[in-house]
């Protein structure tokens, strides 16, 4: 049997205490001593409940979804919850997009062959991107506008839609083709004189928008235009009964813009009674969109209310 260093350690101590030596050296036998014992015990686990460590945080319940709170804080007056804020911002951007009912909306469309081009946001061509911004401008204002606005398409021809509504926009956008020529002229004069033809004292004053990628073509059109624009300041009785916006889509047409910006910038200079023209270029235009675009320019430069003053 083979024994432990223990085990030895303890038959030796049990073999040495059977007896013990006197003073005389007689011996005496002695009762043996306890065994020595290690008291090795089994280990017991600790059911003692032991609150969890936390850094002295406390749960908090919040019910139905709102905000709790904290202890001895200040209510900020600002702080709104995230719905009233969209609600809030749906309620200016609707109030904003009514200031257009407040004019004869009419939106010629350039519908010559470069706005097949694909360089608008989404990958869309010009030609789409403005299909897609006019009909969401009709579903903006649709609740102000029930009887639609007007839409030329132009190009070699034109065509008019009066009360388009959103979903004739969508039709015309997938239907109609494409030409060449960009003949901005005969569509411009026709609207104009459509619109003094029937305008009446407290009428609605006109909102003129010309979306397009480039300087009119043939080469004649560029002086014709121009010599439009300064006949019309001419009829008006006071500023803000015609305004004309130029919005340029595509950015790669140089001519074009210098000649839009001549227009804005210049025409009183060439004989023009009133500053009625403005222009925005295309990175204001796709960043911001047509309706966007739109409401900003009749903030900054249009007439609310129709005038009174042609008698």
């Amino acid at each position: 049997m083979r024994l432990t260093a223990s085990a030895l350690l303890v038959l030796l101590l049990l073999s040495a205490g059977t007896c013990s030596y006197g003073a005389d050296g007689s011996t005496s036998a002695k009762q043996p001593p306890t065994p020595f014992n290690l008291s090795i015990e089994k280990a017991k686990l600790d059911d003692t409940p032991v609150r969890p460590f936390t850094l002295n945080a406390e749960k908090n319940v919040t019910g139905d979804d709102r905000l709790q709170m904290e202890q001895n804080a200040k209510l900020d007056s600002d702080m709104k919850t995230a719905k009233v804020n969209c609600d809030r911002f749906a309620l200016e951007a609707s109030k904003n997009m009514q200031l257009l009912a407040n004019y004869n909306l009419e939106i010629l469309v350039d519908r010559s062959m470069s706005m097949r081009k694909l360089d608008c946001p989404g990958g869309l061509s010009r030609w789409e991107w403005c299909g897609s911004q006019a009909a969401d401008l009709a579903k903006s204002v649709g609740s102000f506008m029930p009887k639609g606005f007007t839409i030329v398409p132009f190009a070699g021809e034109y065509d008019v839609f009066e009360h388009a509504s959103a979903n004739n926009i969508e039709y015309l956008f997938n239907n109609i083709g494409l030409q060449h020529g960009t003949r901005l002229y005969e569509p411009l004069a026709e609207r104009l004189d459509t619109f003094f033809a029937h305008y009446k004292p407290n009428a609605k004053p006109l909102l003129l928008v010309v979306i397009t990628d480039g300087i009119p073509f043939p080469k004649f059109e560029p002086q014709l235009v121009k010599d439009e624009l300064i006949k019309t300041s001419n009829r008006m009785i006071s500023q803000g009964e015609v305004t004309v916006v130029f919005c340029q889509i595509g950015g790669c047409d140089q001519k074009g813009q210098d000649y839009l910006t001549d227009l804005d910038e210049n025409l009183t200079s060439y004989g023009a009674k009133y500053h009625f023209i403005h222009t925005v270029p295309f990175d204001v235009l796709q960043s911001k969109g047509l309706g966007a675009t739109l409401v900003s320019c009749v903030q900054q430069y249009g007439q609310t209310k129709a005038l009174s003053a042609r008698k």
